[in-house]
């Protein structure tokens, strides 16, 4: 499953790289997400444990990040319930910041068969 979004903001890279980089501050930006909880301070292998509530269901997953370029990149993912990444890249654009953002995990077979709505609810999360 790949899944992505691109949005634009009138704040500078610093401010919003600084935001969207604060795990604590997941629940603000991602609908799905309820709890972060044992968060590490943002930067290259930081951990935090995240509740997130998807299809009906709730999940606890520990995020790692893996891939850390300030105001420009940050990868993180899980490999539990599923495996998954999100790509997150900062460049500018319009009068500010351009933000791209694409979820790519592996669905497993239960979720295969419904693999395009689940690609739909998880871009509407973001």
């Amino acid at each position: 499953m790949r899944s992505g979004i691109t949005t634009d903001t009138d704040r500078p890279i610093e401010d919003v790289f600084a935001y969207v980089t604060d795990q604590r501050r997941a629940p603000e930006w991602v609908s799905g997400v309820v709890e972060t909880k044992d968060v590490e301070p943002p930067g290259l292998g930081a951990k935090a444990t995240q509740v997130v509530k998807f299809l009906g269901k709730r999940f606890e997953f520990t995020n790692e990040v893996v891939e850390w370029e300030p105001n420009r990149k940050w990868t993180f993912g899980s490999r539990v319930p599923f495996p998954a990444r999100m790509h997150v890249t900062f460049s500018p654009g319009g009068n500010g910041t351009r933000i791209d953002a694409v979820l790519e995990g592996e669905v497993g077979a239960l979720f295969k068969v419904v693999q395009p709505v689940v690609a739909a609810m998880a871009k509407r999360q973001l």
